[in-house]
């Protein structure tokens, strides 16, 4: 009786040992799909999102010559040295051409595989929103920068924008975004911010923002745009010594812009940016090989290293054709297209 009992006894243990881990397999199974729930939520408002800013998701995968559907990749390189890279280009003064060489470079380093986010700083005259058409951007870097601060890392999944995901009612921006590399993406402000025109942006935020950017998201490289005369994200990306570890300069031959140059690196030198000044690279936007200044009369000038200088030559005609069209100048085939992919260089390899 008593090895029956025994028995019994043992039977009762495995039975409610099995009950037990079943009860632990239904409560992880009930954490998965709530965490499935969350995530599935969080893509019907960044839809809807895309939605509000004119666009539409572009949910058809893509079709292979047999007819089966296959999906894009998102494998991305990283970095030579597996850690990220925040490259500010700054224009010596406003009208150099500053936010063109950034697209552009933007381009050339997606198009060597790697992940790379736009950021363009520009709260009074946008220029990607207009080049590619982001209509009614309800959710930019200052809705980004407002929900990082209360832990919504939401507010900055929506505020990028990523063109090939994208499906615009015109064909025109569609080819556009056909022809950017997969791994581009943008944040620009959100148009109320622009109407408004007198927020700040929180210094805390947009260091959190970027710690998110490259921690969770893997950026490997975040260009960002600033303008000349915004001396508060000049203070924030170069003189904190904090956001940015690379420092590129866009000037033309003009002489005035020379000065302005030289004004910039001399002030710049003071803060803790002396070591971004020292290895930053300057770009001689739309070169001209007759005119009188020279790239090494401009070098001996600003005391530069013919190393970091790169001539990006002037040919106005296929520029215009290629803001018309949305199309950056990297993505085509003309003549001068190479020259990007040498900036693009220095800074992958730099």
């Amino acid at each position: 009786k008593i090895e029956k009992l025994q028995e019994a006894a043992d039977q009762v243990g495995a039975d409610n040992a099995e009950r037990t881990a079943k009860e632990l397999e239904l409560e992880v199974a009930r954490d998965e799909l709530k965490k499935a729930k969350a995530e599935i939520e969080a893509l019907r408002e960044r839809i809807e999102s895309m939605k509000c800013n004119g666009n539409y998701v572009d949910e058809d995968p893509e079709t292979r010559g047999d007819g089966l559907q296959v999906h894009l990749s998102e494998q991305y390189l990283e970095p030579v040295n597996g850690q990220f890279h925040s490259v500010v280009f700054l224009g010596a003064k406003h009208g150099v051409g500053n936010t063109t060489i950034a697209l552009n470079t933007a381009v050339s380093i997606a198009k060597k595989g790697y992940k790379v986010l736009l950021i363009e700083l520009n709260s009074s005259y946008p220029m990607v929103n207009h080049f590619f058409e982001f209509i009614n951007v309800t959710s930019g870097i200052d809705t980004a920068c407002d929900g990082i601060i209360s832990n919504n890392t939401n507010a900055v999944d929506k505020a990028i924008i990523e063109p090939y995901k994208l499906r615009p009612k015109k064909r025109e921006l569609r080819n556009s975004y056909k022809r950017l590399p997969m791994g581009l993406h943008f944040m620009v402000y959100s148009n109320g911010f622009l109407a408004d025109g007198s927020r700040q942006i929180d210094q805390r935020a947009i260091k959190d923002m970027f710690y998110y950017l490259t921690a969770q998201l893997k950026y490997g490289y975040i260009i960002v745009d600033i303008q000349s005369d915004d001396e508060e994200m000049k203070d924030i990306f170069l003189k904190s010594g904090f956001l940015a570890d690379r420092l590129v300069m866009t000037m033309t031959q003009d002489t005035h812009s020379i000065v302005s140059a030289g004004k910039m690196i001399e002030d710049l030198t003071e803060g803790r940016s002396a070591n971004l000044v020292g290895a930053a690279a300057v770009i001689l936007n739309r070169y001209q090989g007759n005119a009188s200044m020279k790239k090494a009369d401009i070098q001996k000038w600003l005391s530069l290293q013919a190393k970091n200088m790169v001539c990006v030559t002037d040919d106005p005609v296929i520029y215009y054709d290629s803001s018309s069209y949305g199309i950056p100048y990297a993505c085509s085939k003309a003549k001068y297209a190479g020259e990007y992919a040498e900036i693009a260089n220095m800074l992958v390899t730099g």
